[in-house]
C-alpha cells in the first residue's frame, strides 16, 4: 500500500525534525506504543498493543530537512513493514510535513483488505500529528 500525506504543524521545521527523532515524542504520540529501546545505532525496539513486537530505524536524516524510516513489526494478527519518507518545509509560522512511504501487511491484516488499511493508516498517521502539533504547541518557550 501506498501513503502520502501532507500535514501542518505549528513549530519551525528544526523544532519538527527534533521531534521527529525523539522517542520520547514518538512513543507520547502513538496510541497504544508501549516502549522503544534503543537498538543500536539509529534502531529501537517497538513493544506495543496488543501484542505488536518490532524495530525502527532511522535510515538517513537531514536536520530540519528530512528523516526516512523504516518500520517492521508482528503480532498475533499479522505482519507489518514500510519505509516511510518525510520532508519538512518551512510554511509561514509553520512546518509543512510531507510523507510519501509503501507499506506491506500480511496475516490476518491483510484481509482487511486494502482500502481498510488504507483508511486505518491516513488515521492512524493524521493522530499522530495531531498529538505532535498538540505538544509542540504546549511545549513553546
Amino acid at each position: 500500500m501506498k501513503l502520502d500525506f501532507s500535514e501542518r504543524v505549528p513549530a519551525p521545521p528544526d523544532r519538527v525534525f527534533a521531534a521527529l527523532t525523539d522517542p520520547t515524542m514518538i512513543r507520547s504520540c502513538v496510541d497504544g506504543l508501549e516502549s522503544m529501546t534503543p537498538a543500536g545505532e539509529n534502531a529501537y525496539d517497538l513493544r506495543a498493543r496488543p501484542g505488536l513486537k518490532g524495530r525502527m530505524t532511522f535510515l538517513e536524516s537531514r536536520p530540519g530537512e528530512s528523516v526516512a524510516i523504516a518500520v517492521e513489526g508482528k503480532s498475533l494478527a499479522g505482519s507489518l513493514k514500510g519505509e516511510l519518507r518525510v520532508r519538512l518545509l518551512p510554511k509561514g509560522d509553520g512546518t509543512l510535513v510531507e510523507g510519501s512511504g509503501d507499506i506491506t501487511v500480511g496475516g490476518f491484516l491483510a484481509a482487511l483488505g486494502p482500502k481498510m488499511i488504507e483508511s486505518g493508516g491516513r488515521r492512524a498517521v493524521s493522530d499522530f500529528f495531531s498529538k505532535l502539533s498538540a505538544r509542540l504547541t504546549s511545549s513553546k518557550t
